[in-house]
């Protein structure tokens, strides 16, 4: 998922889906985009203003009855989009970034089969023309990008499982390039799946997670400690403050905040309060689709605990870990807004305000989606 620039016609949010590309602007109902197609996406990025929005997937080569691959650009938000790339045969395209500090420079992960390989292509163009290097995953399986730094773009961080599952199931490692992708160092790796990355605004914090792990620190290149027992789903810095997704059954929310990174938690999100999808107009999908599935998505949330039981995270209250939901990394909260005490807004879980409200319903969509998401792809996509 990933946010367009903000208009007229509200903000672009953006879905992949195995059949193409969905657009919404107002969470209620979406369409989709026709210049995509039917092709099958496998991840779709924003740049932070969100003006510039790649989609990247493949398709089915009637020439030649072979799978390739197609880059997609929009330089208006996502509100249209032109192909910039076409090729790679015999190559699926997995993951793709652009560099905060120069869009014009992408980066994509993809994967060989004949004979089996990771790769890695770099552009300076927009991704019109491609530069193919060697993916030394340092004993990892596949790649996928989990950011560019904000300032650098020589400077690429990716995420890789192990090369044995058996015996590290989930183990997931994180690498980090300082030349552009040509040559990859270990940072760490996380005994469970790494489903949490985020990078701080100036790129010398670095933060992961996983159920297992807790969230774990990095500063100015230092090793990594543990800041925190929060069972991470997903991680997001935005704007001077970091987000994290948790375990509603043991960390008492889905989404919190943090300013002091990551050591407290103030509570944002907790699925068992959200109401029914009374919000969304008749004749709308979200409301043909979910009303009548309501009871039963609610059954999973379970229930909410007794009042006065405490739901933030103290960094020195360690949880056990349990066992990607992708990163939302471009589903961020508004920069602007104040988010206040949790309530219910109809379709989603909104803040007290107009527009902090609409801002965290987007990120709330996305945070749902994501986590319904939770074992599906090997791959992840947001941001972030």
């Amino acid at each position: 998922m990933a946010l367009g620039s903000p208009g007229a016609d509200g903000v672009p949010r953006l879905l992949g889906v195995p059949t193409g590309l969905r657009r919404t602007t107002d969470v209620c109902a979406s369409t989709a985009v026709s210049e995509v197609g039917t092709d099958f996406s496998a991840d779709v990025s924003a740049t932070e203003d969100g003006r510039t929005v790649h989609w990247v997937g493949s398709f089915l080569d009637p020439r030649t009855n072979r799978m390739a691959n197609r880059v997609r650009a929009s330089d208006d938000g996502g509100r249209s989009f032109q192909t910039v790339y076409e090729g790679a045969p015999g190559v699926l395209f997995q993951t793709m970034e652009a560099a905060p500090s120069n869009p014009r420079r992408v980066y994509l992960t993809a994967f060989a089969d004949n004979p089996k390989r990771a790769l890695l292509y770099r552009s300076d163009d927009g991704a019109a023309t491609l530069l193919e290097l060697p993916l030394d995953l340092q004993g990892g399986a596949e790649g996928w990008i989990s950011a560019v730094d904000p300032t650098d773009p020589d400077v690429l961080y990716v995420r890789s499982f192990t090369l044995d599952p058996l015996r590290e199931p989930g183990a997931t490692l994180l690498l980090r390039s300082a030349d552009g992708g040509a040559h990859f160092t270990e940072l760490t790796r996380t005994v469970g799946v790494m489903r949490g990355f985020a990078l701080s605004g100036d790129g010398q914090t670095v933060w992961v997670g996983s159920p297992e792990d807790g969230l774990l620190r990095s500063v100015g290149g230092g090793p990594f400690e543990r800041v925190s027992g929060v069972q991470v789903q997903c991680l997001r810095w935005h704007a001077g403050l970091l987000y994290v997704c948790g375990n509603h059954a043991v960390d008492g929310f889905n989404l919190a905040r943090s300013d002091d990174g990551g050591r407290t938690m103030v509570p944002l999100v907790d699925f068992r309060m959200v109401g029914p999808p009374t919000g969304c107009a008749a004749g709308t999908a979200v409301r043909e689709v979910c009303a009548p599935t309501w009871s039963t998505v609610r059954s999973r949330f379970g229930s909410l605990p007794d009042a006065g039981a405490g739901a933030g995270t103290d960094a020195g209250t360690p949880r056990d870990g349990g066992m990607d939901a992708g990163t939302p990394r471009d589903g961020g909260v508004d920069a602007g807004a104040v988010v206040g005490p949790m309530e219910q807004t109809g379709c989603t879980v909104g803040a007290r305000g107009g527009r902090a409200g609409r801002a965290l319903g987007g990120w709330v969509v996305g945070l749902a989606l994501a986590l319904g998401l939770v074992g599906r792809r090997r791959s992840w996509s947001s941001r972030a």
